[in-house]
């Protein structure tokens, strides 16, 4: 058995180019696009200043703990005084 698909009505409609209005860019789009640039962009910078500063303070704290240890261990007094040097 054959069967019969008649052709849509719609598919002239479905299947039309754009206009020149649609495929113009509206303004606000272009300061929206900006504006999520400029949000990423800050986001990006905070993340990195806190993972920097979070590496620092952890870096100090790692130093403070050697010195800490170094006096009570029976190390060379050089050493610790280049560790608390830190």
């Amino acid at each position: 058995m054959k069967q019969h698909h008649p052709k849509s009505q719609t598919t002239q409609i479905l299947f039309q180019e754009p206009t020149a209005e649609e495929m113009q860019s509206k303004p606000g789009s272009v300061f929206s696009n900006i504006c999520a640039i400029l949000i990423i962009a800050s986001s990006v910078f905070a993340l990195v200043c806190m993972l920097r500063s979070c590496a620092n303070e952890a870096e100090a704290q790692a130093v403070q703990a050697h010195a800490y240890n170094a006096k009570f261990s029976k190390t060379d007094p050089a050493l610790v005084q280049v560790v608390e040097a830190r």
